[in-house]
């Protein structure tokens, strides 16, 4: 069986950073973007913006939509009419 190696850590002295297994075998991990150059400061605001706004939407959508489903099966167990 083969063993699966965890990605090791290293210093990068000439930089000042850590870099993991996958930044030090040259896979570009800065390219999610889709290869496009867009602003640091931009892509920061936009990322807390959703996570700001849209997050807590969409967290209240669900926690209202599991309420709704476990009151119906709650009244079915109950032998009430749904």
């Amino acid at each position: 069986m083969q063993e699966i190696e965890a990605p090791v850590e290293h210093f990068d002295a000439a930089a000042g950073i850590e870099k993991s297994g996958i930044e030090k075998s040259g896979i570009d991990t800065t390219a999610h973007h889709g290869g496009s150059n867009v602003d640091p400061s931009l892509d920061r605001r936009v990322r807390l913006k959703l996570d700001l706004y849209i997050l807590p939407v969409l967290s209240c959508v669900l926690f209202f939509a599991s309420m709704g489903r476990s009151d119906l099966a709650n009244a079915k167990v109950a032998d009430m009419q749904v």
